[in-house]
């Protein structure tokens, strides 16, 4: 069972990703899809089947073992139905020939960019920097693994995930206490799913929530974050692959700096990456910014909707929602500004 968990964390988010990419932006994908978009998609998937899972129990008051039942319910037909629509889509590929699709480019029908290839292609400068990269990210991932107290202070992850585990009940007793909740708690936080998915990881895996919560999450958040800047990087610097590794550089070297105070989001991601809070600075922002940019807003309405599932606001709506109004409303002020100015030099 132990086994379990890194297909659950690795192979399921990818298919469920390159699935909802192929429905969203089937007619006229906006950009190339990497593989990171991928994960990135998918793990929003998994947060979003996880989250069904938690309200079902939830709002019907069923136990937590039924919650995980209707995740794995959820999850298998979800993961069912990716793998025959790409199946289906590999076999009209293999039809069509090669030739081009009705409106899209014979460049976009292979969509995924092989980044090996790309590395191959860099410069001396380039390559250097490619591996400046991959040392510090794996620097990063041992500091994570190896690093066993950390601060917490104030975090009651871990003991609500067992408390989920050991009473088989979604909030039904304090972690502080042991007891049940006298006054129970906000429904605003009672629908937050985060704790229950890392307690369904650790039940399908057989691994402890300590081990899952401290240092399986906050590996796969970090790499989800460099996803995440990746694609970013993709989009700002296209064509340029030498400034997109030495923008990675950038950012790890800022992650690295922030990593000497609480608060931080060097701190939060390295010592702290199981938190709502830390996925929704170092993961769902920065790919969100990328999905404004691409406009493809179906993915930005998707990252707003996980940010509700995970962190505690007192709308739900928070960060990712302002992020997403903001570029929006900067993005028709320069569309207006520039047909104002192609107006206006028209006569001339």
């Amino acid at each position: 069972m132990p086994l379990l968990l890194w297909p659950l964390v690795i192979l399921i988010p990818y298919l469920l990703g390159k699935c909802v990419l192929r429905i969203f932006y089937r007619n006229r994908p906006p950009q190339e899809i990497i593989v990171g978009d991928c994960f990135l998609m998918g793990t929003i998937a998994v947060i979003g089947l996880a989250e069904a899972a938690h309200l079902t129990a939830v709002i019907l008051g069923r136990s937590f073992s039924d919650c995980v039942a209707v995740f794995c319910i959820l999850t298998g037909a979800a993961g069912a139905a990716a793998v025959l629509l790409l199946a289906s889509g590999l076999r009209k590929t293999g039809r069509d020939g090669g030739r081009r699709r009705k409106g899209v480019s014979t460049d976009t029908v292979n969509r995924e960019k092989n980044i090996i290839e790309e590395i191959k292609g860099l410069s001396a400068v380039g390559k250097a920097a490619c591996f400046c990269f991959t040392v510090m990210a794996i620097l990063q991932i041992a500091a994570i693994v190896t690093n066993g107290e950390v601060y917490r202070e104030g975090d009651m992850t871990v003991e609500t995930v067992n408390s989920f585990l050991g009473t088989n009940t979604i909030y039904g007793e304090n972690p502080l206490t042991g007891r049940p909740y006298e006054l129970g708690i906000p429904l605003r936080l009672r629908i937050l799913g985060l704790p229950t998915l890392y307690a369904i990881l650790s039940h399908l895996s057989g691994r402890a929530a300590w081990r899952v919560v401290w240092y399986v999450i906050p590996v796969f958040t970090l790499l989800l974050t460099y996803c995440a800047y990746y694609s970013m990087g993709q989009s700002l610097f296209r064509r340029q692959a030498v400034k997109k590794w030495m923008f990675l550089v950038a950012v790890a070297l800022l992650f690295w700096a922030g990593d000497y105070m609480y608060g931080v989001d060097g701190f939060g991601l390295l010592c702290s990456g199981f938190r709502g809070t830390v996925i929704r600075a170092c993961v769902l922002l920065p790919y969100t910014f990328y999905l404004c940019l691409q406009r493809m807003w179906k993915g930005v309405a998707v990252c707003i909707l996980a940010e509700a599932c995970i962190v505690w606001t007192f709308y739900g709506m928070g960060a990712c929602l302002f992020a997403a109004l903001s570029i929006f409303a900067i993005q028709k002020f320069v569309e207006r500004k520039s047909g104002q100015v192609c107006g206006k030099e028209a006569p001339q």
